[in-house]
């Protein structure tokens, strides 16, 4: 049986492999050191949850993963446009609109097109957006974890589709 004492050199073994990933999620050294520190701590103080026979590295990942996530919830109250056009490839943050008005205008037209969603694909993808992890919205929506990824992507393709629809028109309306 494993000690807690063997468990915490074992965590501090895996510390290079934490920073590493803190970084790919981070992008900046200082916020990854301090996302590191935070979940070895968490880990330190919730070693006794750890179960045995499972991955500690995984346990470790996924402690750091949520303290992400519920970090980026704390700092922002809402979603900005930007946030939300950044989970929408083509949308008017990479169209270079050089025209607030456009821009927001754009922004409007993509609102209007995840509401129209059918509620079974709007649903989970606003609450993906408002920072929700997969697990999160599958349970607070009762639905089983696969279908919450696959209504996702099926309202992300849906609205590429119509957003490339739109830059076309505003392209199309440029040129006129």
């Amino acid at each position: 049986m494993m000690t807690e004492q063997v468990l915490n050199s074992k965590i501090i073994s895996l510390k290079p492999q934490l920073e590493n990933y803190a970084y790919s999620l981070t992008k900046d050294s200082v916020n990854g050191q301090d996302l590191v520190q935070q979940t070895m701590l968490k880990a330190f103080d919730k070693i006794h949850q750890f179960k045995k026979g499972t991955n500690l590295k995984a346990w470790l990942f996924t402690i750091m993963r949520n303290n992400f996530i519920n970090d980026i919830r704390k700092n922002s109250k809402f979603v900005g446009r930007e946030e939300l056009s950044s989970y929408v490839p083509y949308s008017s943050k990479d169209m270079n609109v050089k025209n607030l008005g456009e821009a927001n205008i754009m922004y409007e037209l993509l609102v209007e097109e995840v509401e129209k969603l059918p509620a079974n694909l709007k649903e989970p993808f606003k609450m993906m957006v408002d920072g929700y992890a997969y697990k999160e919205i599958s349970d607070k929506l009762d639905m089983p974890l696969g279908s919450v990824k696959s209504f996702i992507h099926k309202a992300r393709k849906r609205l590429q589709k119509r957003v490339l629809h739109l830059s076309e028109y505003t392209t199309l309306r440029k040129s006129a």
